[in-house]
């Protein structure tokens, strides 16, 4: 196939190709070849070609088109209205190099000098003759790329997510991780920034900073408190595992980052808040402030600086760094027993041995309490359903999965032995029982020998439902006349409440 040039051909050149009568696809040589994958229809077939030339078709596009763009400006409008896109860009223009000189100077601002923000001039609109007059010159803060005490959100962004990954991975290594904790962090740091922005939106009201760069710039040094607070998580946990930042340690890395970020601030917001009476607008890029205004956003930035980001930083270096998990939440080993009261349906006398089916664990900051279960372990008493052994009480000594159980039997009682077998638990109805300190896999010399220091066979006698099975299997062994007696002593019974009912109503009346 002929491919054309890209370049337009001259004026004068001739055509570069010529159509003959036998060329083309179904002999007429005009008709547009289908494309290369053999759809006649798809893109150059007559069809689609008839569609894209159909005026209707046109229509559409151009309504299409335009609905799209009035969208597309509606949002713009409605979003600039609160957050200037562009404004946010220059934030975010950062580069690596900017990023590691950053945070070095967050974490030692001490020496570094000067802290004023570089400014650029920027040709203006040109006059009615044509040159630019050098009052048409306006002036620009350089990017943060460009200038390293320039305010950026790029570290603040990364560094909040940073710790709240941060926080949860060393409660993992803690053994202290449960699912809420994420959402618990992130709900704190996202609470502490809304609060500081509301308060930097109240504080510029009352000190009439009207300025919109100006409240980007303080949302943008809000954040840099988190560098400092991950600095005292990983040193906290490097020197002393284990301990959180509730040691010497971790508070001196705190004190020492605290008064870092707040140096930082202070030198920084001084050229945001506090400018120059000497210096003009244009060099500036902000009018100058009466005296007494001056002095109130001087003890603001203090405040400010000292007070509320020490606050700030205590709480998210607080609640990142909990301590040891106690012994009563989930993932230790030590589980916290509890004696509470057994259904009453197996025995009105529960045994005072611990019960381990009863697990108190925490969950956040609620104590949730799993009573009354009983659970699948060693030395639990099974009572046999269905089979040879049905009705017969074993003891679990081992268990094979999740659906069958190595059980033993050894009662005092000769009809009352379960010899060891495998048993399926769909068999079987746990009791509230146990042989507490029964070895796994145990033999059955040591499960008689436990089995007769706990009494089980007593216990199991004085229960209520082995006195209900009992009387239920005595009635099932009864004789026609033996029934007969039971259906005349009830007559009788009956009719003795019913005398001494009669008696007791012909007393009231």
């Amino acid at each position: 196939m002929y491919r054309g040039s890209f370049a337009p051909p001259p004026a004068q050149s001739p055509p570069l190709h010529h159509p003959t009568p036998n060329a083309g696809y179904g002999g007429n040589p005009y008709q547009p070849s289908p494309a290369q994958g053999g759809n006649p229809n798809y893109a150059g077939g007559p069809g689609f070609g008839q569609f894209m030339t159909d005026p209707t078709a046109q229509m559409g596009f151009q309504v299409g088109k335009s609905a799209m763009m009035a969208g597309q400006e509606y949002m713009e409008s409605n979003f600039n209205r609160y957050i200037s896109i562009p404004a946010l860009k220059h934030y975010f223009n950062v580069s690596n190099s900017y990023v590691l000189n950053k945070l070095i100077l967050v974490l030692f601002p001490w020496r570094h000098k000067p802290w004023s923000r570089q400014q650029a001039r920027m040709p203006a609109s040109a006059g009615p003759d044509g040159q630019i007059t050098q009052q048409q010159y306006s002036s620009m803060f350089l990017p943060p790329r460009d200038d390293l005490n320039s305010p950026d959100m790029y570290i603040p962004v990364m560094a909040v997510v940073t710790y709240i990954l941060l926080s949860v991975l060393l409660a993992g290594f803690r053994g202290n991780f449960h699912p809420e904790l994420l959402g618990s962090i992130t709900t704190t740091a996202i609470a502490v920034i809304v609060f500081e922005i509301l308060c930097l939106k109240m504080a510029m009201y009352i000190l009439s900073i009207n300025n919109d760069s100006q409240l980007l710039d303080l949302v943008a040094y809000s954040g840099y408190k988190f560098v400092g607070i991950i600095a005292t998580l990983v040193a906290s946990e490097i020197l002393m595992p284990g301990r959180g930042t509730g040691g010497w340690v971790g508070w001196t890395v705190f004190m020492y980052t605290f008064l870092a970020n707040a140096f930082f601030l202070l030198r920084s917001l001084k050229y945001v808040l506090l400018p120059d009476s000497t210096d003009s607008t244009m060099q500036t890029g902000m009018h100058t402030v009466a005296r007494g205004q001056r002095n109130r956003r001087t003890q603001f930035l203090f405040v400010y600086s000292y007070v509320i980001q020490f606050i700030f930083m205590w709480i998210l270096s607080r609640e990142a760094a909990s301590g040891p998990l106690s012994e009563n939440c989930v993932g230790t080993s030590e589980i916290r027993r509890a004696n509470l009261d057994y259904p009453t349906f197996f025995d009105n006398n529960p045994p005072t041995h611990p019960n381990p089916s009863t697990t108190a664990f925490a969950m956040a900051d609620i104590d949730v309490k799993l009573a009354s279960w009983k659970l699948v372990e060693v030395g639990r008493l099974v009572l046999i359903r269905s089979g040879p052994f049905a009705g017969k009480l074993a003891a679990i000594v081992e268990i094979v999965d999740h659906r069958r159980v190595l059980v033993d039997g050894p009662s005092g009682e000769e009809q009352k032995i379960v010899p060891r077998h495998v048993l399926a638990l769909a068999h079987a109805s746990l009791t509230p029982f146990t042989i507490p300190q029964l070895p796994r896999a145990a033999g059955t010399g040591p499960v008689k020998k436990l089995w007769a220091k706990n009494e089980i066979d007593a216990k199991w006698t004085k229960s209520n439902f082995a006195q209900k099975t009992d009387r239920v299997q005595r009635r099932k062994n009864l004789t026609d006349f033996e029934r007969f007696k039971v259906l005349r002593l009830r007559k009788q019974a009956r009719y003795e409440v019913q005398k001494s009912f009669a008696k007791v109503r012909a007393t009231k009346a």
